[in-house]
């Protein structure tokens, strides 16, 4: 039986990991053009493509490579995108940031 993920309040914003026909809310906890570390409820199956949409980046296919008790561990092909989406995600998550902050 899977441990329930409680999503704080605040922190990174909401992401959407896609695969295996289901739709879950996640959060992005680790990132770079080789791979994300994702924390969710979810459960999509190892080897299983996903598909993870950022609010400010876009989105970006992976592969499922692995479990964790907090989420999933999905694994990109390094190009040009991923590295792309990458840096958009930084960028926009530290634009968030620096919002709230002024706020």
């Amino acid at each position: 039986m899977t441990t329930p993920v409680f999503l704080p309040q605040s922190g990174p914003p909401l992401c959407i990991l896609a695969a295996a026909g289901e739709r879950w809310t996640a959060r992005m906890r680790g990132l770079s053009a080789v791979g994300a570390l994702i924390e969710t409820n979810g459960r999509p199956p190892l080897g299983a493509l996903a598909a993870l949409a950022h609010p400010g980046a876009g989105g970006i296919i992976g592969r499922v490579q692995g479990h964790r008790p907090d989420g999933v561990a999905l694994a990109f092909d390094v190009t040009d995108q991923s590295s792309a989406f990458a840096l958009a995600v930084n960028a926009s998550d530290m634009g968030a940031a620096a919002r709230s902050a002024r706020n």
